[in-house]
C-alpha cells in the first residue's frame, strides 16, 4: 500500500460514539462525509507540504478530536446563553388551573360542589436603564469568543498535527542514516576481522569498532521509542488508540516547504483568534459591568392578568386587572456593592488576559521568525559541509586500510559524518516546525501561500554552489513605510536544483519589515536552492 493510499485508509478504533473513519483515497483525499473542510487558505497551506496523508490527518483530527468536541459544545452553551438573555425583551405568559370544592349545609340538608377556575398572567419588563439590553449584548461578545476559541482550537490542532506528522517523517529519515551508518561500520568490523586473522590489525582496533556498533544499535532503539511515542501523541491528536495506529509518512527529503509570503504585524492583532477571543471577553465583561449597575436603578413592570371561573351561586364569573410596579432595591446588606465591586474585577481581569495575550501572540511571532532564520542558516552550513565530512571518512577508511593512519581516525571521521547527517535532518526539520509557528502565531497564513521546491535529498556541493547568501535580519528593520504606489508582491517560483544560486533581493518596500515598536512586518520569502 502506498503512503497516500494509506492516509485515508488508517483504521480506526471505536474509542467514541460519534467517531469516524475517512474513506480510502488515492491521491487528491477529497472531503468527505463527516469531516470539517478547511478554509481554502489553511487547505493551501498545509497541502504546500506537499503531502495528501497531512491534509487527510489534519481533516479526520479536526473531526474526531475530543477538545474539538468539547470546543462545540462550549459554543452551544454560549448560544443557549444568549437565547436566554435576549428572551428578556419578550413578554412572559404564564396560565394556571384549579379547582375549589365547597361544602355548604342548608338546614338537614348537606351541599357540595367544584368551582374551577382559570387565570392568565402576562407580565413585561420595560428595561428603563438598559440592564437587560447589557446583558444580552455580554452574552453575544461571548458567544463570538466562544467561536474564536474554536477557530483558534482548530488552527492549534493543525499546528500539532503537522508537527508530529514532521516529527515521524524526520525520525524515519535518521532512522535510515544511521542504518545505512550501521552497515558501513559492519563492512568495517568484517575488514578488521580478516586483518586480525592475518595478524594486521588487533584487540584495541576491534574493541573501537564494536564501541561504534553498539553506540549505533543504541541511537537506534533511542529513535524507535521516540517515534513510538510521538505516533502515540498524533493517536490521540486525531482520535484513534494509542499503540493501533500506523503510518508511513512521506520521504522527509520529498516534504516540500510552504512559503508564509510578506508577514504584517496588523495581521497578528486582526486575525489571531485567541486575541479576538481575549477582545471578546474583555468587551463582553464591561457590558457585563454596566449591567450590574443599571440593575442598581429602578425597575418599572407591566403585568395584566384575567381569572374566569364559575360563582359559588352558579354562573360564570371573570375578573382582570392591569397595572404596573416600581421596584427599587435600596438594601441588601452590601449585596449591591459587592456585585459592583465583582464585576469590575472581572472587566479588570479580561483586560489583564487580553494584553498578556497581544503580548504572547507577538512574543511567539517573533519567536519563529528568529527560529527560521536560525534554522535556515544552520541547514546551509550542513549542506556546505556533508559532502566533506562523507568524502573525509571514506578517505580515512581507504588510509587505515593502507596502513596510513590509525583506526580511531575512522572512527572518528565516520562519528562525524552520522553527526553532520543527523543535524541537517534536525536543523530541516526545526525550518519546518518554525515555519507552522509562524503560520499559527500569525492566525493564519498571511497571504496566499505558494509551494516552492522540495527539500533535496542529501548531495555532493561545490561551494560554488551552495554557498549562502548572507541573510539580513527580519525583525525591527528600520524602513519608511509603504506607500500607496508600492507593487504588489511578486511570488518566488519553485527553484529546481539545476537552476543558478538564487541571490536575495536588495530590501524595498515590498521585502522589507516595518518596525512597530513591537513586532516588524517581515517578508518570508524562501531563497532556498
Amino acid at each position: 500500500m502506498s503512503a497516500a493510499t494509506l492516509a485515508c485508509a488508517l483504521p480506526q478504533p471505536a474509542l467514541a460514539k460519534h467517531s469516524k473513519t475517512p474513506p480510502p483515497c488515492t491521491q487528491d483525499c477529497p472531503p468527505q462525509p463527516g469531516f470539517i473542510a478547511l478554509p481554502t487558505a489553511d487547505a493551501e497551506f498545509w497541502a504546500g507540504f506537499g503531502s495528501p496523508e497531512l491534509s487527510s490527518l489534519i481533516a479526520q483530527g479536526l473531526a474526531a478530536n475530543q477538545d474539538m468536541a468539547s470546543a462545540k459544545a462550549r459554543l452551544t452553551v454560549a448560544r443557549a446563553r444568549l437565547k436566554a438573555a435576549s428572551s428578556k425583551f419578550f413578554p412572559y405568559v404564564s396560565a394556571s388551573a384549579n379547582g375549589t370544592k365547597n361544602t355548604t349545609v342548608v338546614g338537614d340538608i348537606l351541599q357540595s360542589g367544584l368551582l374551577p377556575s382559570a387565570e392568565i398572567d402576562i407580565g413585561y419588563d420595560l428595561d428603563l436603564f438598559g440592564a437587560n439590553r447589557a446583558a444580552r449584548r455580554g452574552e453575544r461578545s461571548r458567544l463570538k469568543a466562544s467561536q474564536q476559541d474554536l477557530a483558534a482550537l482548530r488552527l492549534s490542532l493543525s499546528s500539532e498535527i503537522a508537527r508530529a506528522y514532521i516529527a515521524i517523517s524526520a525520525i524515519d529519515a535518521e532512522l535510515a542514516t544511521l542504518s545505512t551508518q550501521k552497515g558501513m561500520v559492519d563492512n568495517l568490523a568484517r575488514l578488521i576481522l580478516i586483518r586480525t586473522a592475518e595478524h594486521e590489525s588487533g584487540a584495541f582496533e576491534s574493541g573501537l569498532v564494536v564501541q561504534q556498533q553498539a553506540s549505533l544499535l543504541a541511537q537506534l532503539e533511542v529513535l524507535r521509542e521516540n517515534r513510538q511515542e510521538v505516533l502515540a501523541s498524533l493517536a490521540v491528536l486525531v482520535n484513534q488508540e494509542p499503540g493501533q495506529m500506523q503510518l508511513s509518512p512521506m520521504p522527509f527529503t520529498n516534504l516540500a516547504l510552504p512559503s508564509l509570503g510578506e508577514v504584517q504585524p496588523s495581521d497578528l492583532l486582526a486575525r489571531r483568534p485567541d486575541i479576538l477571543a481575549a477582545a471578546d471577553r474583555l468587551e463582553g465583561a464591561r457590558f457585563d459591568e454596566k449591567s450590574v449597575r443599571a440593575s442598581r436603578l429602578p425597575s418599572v413592570k407591566l403585568s395584566a392578568s384575567g381569572v374566569v371561573g364559575i360563582a359559588t351561586g352558579g354562573g360564570f364569573a371573570a375578573l382582570a386587572s392591569a397595572g404596573g410596579t416600581l421596584f427599587a432595591a435600596l438594601f441588601q446588606g452590601g449585596a449591591i456593592t459587592a456585585r459592583n465591586q465583582e464585576a469590575h474585577a472581572i472587566s479588570d481581569d479580561a483586560l489583564a488576559a487580553y494584553r498578556k495575550t497581544q503580548l504572547n501572540g507577538l512574543r511567539e511571532a517573533v519567536s519563529g521568525l528568529a527560529a527560521q532564520s536560525s534554522a535556515q542558516a544552520r541547514e546551509r552550513l550542513w549542506l556546505l559541509s556533508i559532502d566533506a565530512v562523507g568524502r573525509s571518512a571514506r578517505v580515512a577508511q581507504a588510509a587505515y586500510l593502507e596502513g596510513e593512519v590509525p583506526i580511531n581516525v575512522v572512527t572518528d571521521a565516520r562519528a562525524n559524518e552520522i553527526a553532520s547527517r543527523r543535524a541537517l535532518i534536525e536543523a530541516r526539520r526545526d525550518r519546518m516546525n518554525a515555519t507552522i509557528d509562524i503560520y499559527r502565531a500569525m492566525g493564519g497564513p498571511p497571504a496566499p501561500a505558494e509551494v516552492v521546491a522540495p527539500i533535496p535529498t542529501i548531495l555532493p556541493v561545490t561551494p560554488s554552489d551552495a554557498a549562502p547568501s548572507t541573510p539580513s535580519s527580519p525583525l525591527h528593520r528600520k524602513m519608511a513605510p509603504p506607500t500607496a504606489s508600492t507593487q504588489p508582491p511578486v511570488s518566488t517560483p519553485a527553484v529546481s536544483q539545476a537552476s543558478p544560486p538564487v541571490t536575495p533581493p536588495t530590501p524595498d518596500a515590498r521585502t522589507s519589515a516595518i518596525s512597530t515598536g513591537n513586532l516588524a512586518a517581515t517578508a518570508t520569502r524562501d531563497f532556498y536552492r
